[in-house]
């Protein structure tokens, strides 16, 4: 059932062919996942490959745009300036003949550019698939001839975007063995009830200033991208923001998510997320921790888009 993602070899070989016109990319092999059973979840995108996902899990979830159509993988005449939003995504490897290897992937990736994740496990058939990984998407952009780039999963991808509101996109790499290989990612518009608490966040904090000796007199408003995914029981969130004096602060990081939505992420840096989300509503404690002990504390509320 996985072949219905790319129907033939014919249609590989000009996809291949198109995506090696956009541009190439040397960077390493994706690291192989984790093995484990998922529990079965049907969705319009990932049904036609017999897999899906976890109850709780953003993979699975979702519905698929214009219709439930799958991409028709053209090149869209109609660049769309932004190519912010969810999507559907599904990866397979192809040897140097094009010929597909035995294994793909599915996911859900949710980026806007400024913060974005992409959920993916690898399938094999209807009876194996493996436990979700999930990956910072540093790089998503467009321009003005339909071009898009990605950077997430330790791959950078070319592409276009495609009539039907997704995109394709490409990346050429060598296996274990040193032998040429390119993984072929297709993406499919979707979205979600704004209920749901997985997804795309606008959010809004405003920070008071603390020194190691105690709190500052300065005051800051931030706002930006706040991108949660769940999967395997954890909350994965990836935020960007901006201050009014245009400063602006980064954060990344995991954590068990609690039966009451709840969850507590602290990142390599000391940085600090903790609240609980609600019916598409976050309202969190926010520590941005900086270097020299000093740190931004405050109150940030997050909206789903």
């Amino acid at each position: 059932m996985i072949d219905h993602v790319v129907h033939n070899r014919l249609r590989v070989g000009a996809l291949l062919g198109a995506l090696a016109c956009v541009g190439t990319s040397t960077m390493a092999a994706q690291a192989p996942l984790d093995t484990a059973q998922v529990a079965e979840r049907a969705s319009p995108a990932t049904a036609t490959i017999g897999a899906v996902g976890a109850a709780g899990d953003t993979i699975g979830q979702g519905t698929a745009g214009g219709g439930g159509r799958t991409s028709r993988y053209s090149r869209t005449r109609s660049p769309r300036a932004s190519v912010a939003g969810h999507y559907l995504v599904v990866v397979r490897w192809y040897d140097a003949e094009k010929q597909p290897m035995d294994v793909a992937q599915i996911g859900a990736m949710f980026a806007d550019g400024e913060a974005g994740l992409l959920a993916v496990r690898h399938v094999r058939d209807t009876t194996w698939s493996d436990s979700t990984r999930v990956h910072p998407v540093t790089r998503w952009r467009t321009n003005a001839t339909a071009d898009v780039v990605l950077r997430a999963g330790g791959l950078t991808w070319d592409g276009y975007q495609t009539d039907d509101g997704g995109f394709v996109v490409g990346s050429p790499s060598r296996d274990a063995q040193g032998r040429a290989q390119t993984a072929l990612m297709t993406g499919t518009p979707a979205a979600k009830r704004l209920s749901e608490n997985d997804g795309l966040y606008d959010v809004s904090v405003r920070t008071r200033y603390h020194t190691r000796t105690g709190p500052a007199n300065v005051v800051g408003d931030w706002s930006g991208t706040l991108v949660v995914v769940f999967a395997n029981g954890v909350v994965h969130a990836h935020m960007s923001l901006r201050n009014t004096q245009g400063g602006s602060t980064y954060f990344g990081g995991s954590a068990a998510l609690a039966p009451d939505m709840t969850f507590d992420i602290v990142d390599d840096a000391g940085s600090r997320l903790s609240g609980r989300f609600h019916d598409g509503q976050l309202v969190a404690d926010w520590r941005d921790q900086r270097a020299d002990g000093g740190y931004f504390q405050g109150r940030l509320t997050a909206e789903r888009r």
